[in-house]
């Protein structure tokens, strides 16, 4: 997945995170999700643990939320962490992450910098926010045709900035896209692309 994709991230990999998971994906979340727990076990349900387990009456694998292979279909992305700080503001999260060791070259109450190999970013494009259209088909952009007639196009998008959205599929380079497009707009609609004002004070 593109580095700059949306990912939702729960922090908690217990009953409750892994129910959050799963109902994203029933309800069509696209983007990551990423469930993040200090306990390397996926989500386990609780009483069956502390009851049926421990009397011998179920197996681990039975006190599972759901099997591994079901949280691989949905693509859910378990990250064994210990989660320090949310930023609000930036929408990140400071982890404490385990490294093997087997040289020793870590030592206790030592320092170092942890660099993360990550997907090259494709090509993504900044725009306004009041360039999206919100329909049943899902988040679309109106472009303009060599004819001067819309075409709707399907969009994803990475961060989210306010006033302007990243988009990560769905646009070309050379696309003209409609600013403030009605709500009624369809595809083969005529438009009539007008120049921006540039100033000079005359």
């Amino acid at each position: 997945m593109a580095a700059t994709e949306r990912v939702m991230a729960i922090v908690g990999a217990g009953h409750v995170g892994g129910r959050a998971a799963q109902t994203l994906r029933e309800a069509g979340w696209r983007g990551r999700i990423a469930l993040i727990g200090a306990e390397p076990h996926l989500p386990y349900e609780r009483p069956p643990l502390s009851k049926g387990f421990l009397t011998g009456e179920r197996s681990p694998a039975q006190c599972g939320l759901r099997t591994p292979e079901a949280w691989r279909d949905d693509d859910v992305e378990h990250i064994v962490a210990m989660v320090q700080t949310i930023d609000p503001a930036s929408r990140t999260l400071r982890v404490e992450i385990d490294v093997d060791n087997p040289a020793n070259q870590l030592l206790p109450g030592g320092y170092a910098e942890a660099h993360f190999k990550l997907p090259g970013a494709g090509s993504t494009f900044i725009l306004p926010s009041n360039t999206l259209i919100f329909r049943a088909q899902g988040l679309q952009i109106a472009t303009v045709n060599d004819g001067h007639h819309a075409v709707l196009k399907n969009i994803q998008l990475g961060r989210d900035f306010g006033n302007q959205v990243e988009v990560v599929s769905g646009l070309n380079q050379d696309d003209l896209v409609v600013v403030d497009p009605p709500d009624s707009l369809i595809s083969g609609e005529t438009v009539r692309p007008i120049e921006p004002v540039k100033g000079g004070g005359e």
